[in-house]
């Protein structure tokens, strides 16, 4: 049988003050960037269910210095636990869920996936500041995560801290012309920070081992 193998290598990055999500796996949606919940919601059973995140040991899996495997553990009123098998990965630094993805320096690096959609629409006249947006019912985000082109006709993930909230008029490009758009209240809209570099990262190297 075949292993695989994550080797990853801790880089420094600045600290954030905003707890992460310890919930389920999220997994990016390559068409709108928005990150969604890899567990389907089940039938109605009748019976309480606990969900719980576990940090403990019990495998051949090992946290590292930055990087902490969380298991998802499912407790039900009728004494049933179900502990994932798979873990998911949760940046310390970065105090957020994260995937290992393509990143555009082509290595294998923890991506954090929170985030919204960018889809034409700015803060000013000009349609020169983008805006993230997501539902008002969701807690802001931290990081926009979207695909890039790369080298080698290939894609790569970049991600984008995200600011302040915008409260104020909003526009929209088409062509050449950028109009102002009224703003819906079932969106929240947030100002486009700066770009993380890859570096910035935790990096992993993926092996096959017999």
């Amino acid at each position: 049988m075949r292993n695989t193998v994550l080797i990853a290598s801790a880089l420094l990055v600045a600290c954030s003050s905003d707890p992460g999500s310890a919930g389920p796996v999220l997994v990016p949606d390559a068409d709108t960037n928005v990150s969604f919940d890899a567990h389907e919601p089940q039938p109605d059973t009748g019976l309480d269910a606990e969900i719980q995140t576990d940090t403990s040991a019990g495998s051949p899996n090992a946290s590292g210095t930055r990087l902490e495997l969380r298991y998802q553990v499912t407790r039900a009123s009728d004494g049933t636990v179900v502990r994932a098998s798979e873990p998911s990965y949760y940046d310390r630094q970065l105090e957020t869920q994260c995937l290992f993805l393509q990143a555009k320096d082509g290595k294998q690096r923890c991506v954090p996936l929170l985030g919204g959609s960018v889809s034409g629409v700015f803060a000013d006249a000009a349609c020169n500041e983008a805006l993230v947006y997501r539902s008002a019912c969701d807690i802001a985000p931290r990081f926009y995560s979207t695909l890039a082109a790369a080298q080698c006709s290939t894609t790569a993930w970049t991600v984008f801290e995200v600011g302040a909230k915008h409260s104020g008029q909003i526009y929209s490009k088409s062509g050449d012309t950028c109009t102002p758009q009224p703003a819906r209240d079932t969106l929240a809209y947030y100002r486009l920070g700066r770009e993380l570099q890859p570096d910035e990262f935790v990096s992993a190297e993926i092996t096959t081992e017999p």
